[in-house]
């Protein structure tokens, strides 16, 4: 039998005749538990007793019971939850207590838990395992809690500060390290590589203001992702420099008269992003003069972005020629 409780009292065997045909009842002795008491496992004798007339010839009568435990045990439903993080899959406490086949209380033991993949350091499952033990140390039943690690959480992380900058030429090279307050929801590594660069004006002045929208990509380690954006501004408003040269002096031709010159070549000019000032003349070359006179010209550089500054010097006109001569008669 599988439990103590049903190895019972069998109640008295038949009565017997002793030798001179007088009726002999047996009388209960008790019972013998090995071990002592037995409460899985083990054997229970119980003893009748037969005595004869003169009360010193006995006979003794027994019913043994095997004991072995086979009721099996019957633990609670598994169950299971979702979470985002490894760190979140934990132990989640023993189950209820049971009651085996024979009315006992038995409690659940954690046994441990297991990864897939072993170790799960972002994604996949963990079960965490109680077992029960029935009274007999072999008879077992697991209970089991799954976890169903799913990161869909996307990393966090705000937009660089914004840059200012006077040239495309100082436009800095991208850097992911100028994303700084990248947050994975695990505590986990978030890598930042740069998704999307608009800088492709070169070293022109492609506006002004020109706005470059750099993104970087924050990925987490279940490849959720965030873009945030560093923009950088370009407002070129340095004027170019530039240098007239020195007064001119010009003799007028036979005629008294001067056609202004092209002297944008002379001008010396520099512009702050490098680039080379388109020069113009004011007043514009082919002009023309009569007379002596003092001309101021005003050349003018025009940089990539249309800032201008403007230098003047003078042209002096001078007449050379001597007046005609008439001889007298």
């Amino acid at each position: 039998m599988s439990c103590p409780a049903q190895a019972t009292d069998p109640g008295a065997p038949a009565d017997i005749t002793d030798a001179c045909g007088r009726t002999v009842s047996a009388v209960l002795v008790g019972s013998t538990d090995t071990p002592n008491p037995v409460t899985c496992n083990g054997t229970r004798v119980w003893t009748y007793r037969y005595t004869a007339c003169d009360g010193t010839t006995t006979a003794d009568w027994t019913k043994t019971y095997t004991i072995t435990y086979s009721g099996g045990l019957t633990p609670p439903t598994n169950t299971t939850a979702t979470v985002s993080c490894p760190a979140q899959a934990t132990d989640p406490g023993a189950p209820a207590d049971i009651t085996d086949a024979c009315g006992r209380t038995v409690s659940a033991v954690l046994v441990g838990s297991t990864d897939t993949p072993n170790p799960v350091t972002c994604e996949g499952t963990r079960v965490w395992t109680y077992r029960y033990t029935a009274c007999d140390g072999t008879t077992t039943a697991d209970w089991t809690h799954t976890y169903t690690i799913d990161d869909n959480i996307k990393p966090t992380g705000s937009n660089p500060a914004p840059t200012n900058v006077k040239c495309i030429v100082d436009v800095p090279l991208p850097n992911v390290n100028v994303v700084i307050d990248e947050m994975d929801n695990c505590g986990g590594q978030v890598v930042v590589t740069l998704f999307n660069d608009s800088n492709n004006a070169g070293l022109g002045c492609a506006s002004n203001p020109y706005i470059v929208a750099r993104i970087y990509r924050l990925t987490d380690c279940a490849n959720n992702f965030t873009d945030v954006t560093n923009t950088i501004t370009v407002i070129d408003d340095v004027i170019p420099s530039i240098t007239c040269p020195d007064t001119r002096t010009k003799v007028l031709n036979s005629t008294c008269k001067y056609t202004l010159e092209d002297f944008t070549s002379l001008a010396t000019v520099s512009d702050n992003c490098g680039g080379t000032p388109t020069v113009t003349q004011s007043p514009a070359v082919g002009t023309m003069y009569m007379g002596e006179q003092t001309v101021a010209v005003t050349l003018t550089a025009t940089d990539d972005c249309g800032n201008m500054n403007s230098c003047t010097f003078n042209v002096v006109l001078e007449d050379n020629t001597p007046p005609p001569f008439d001889r007298l008669p």
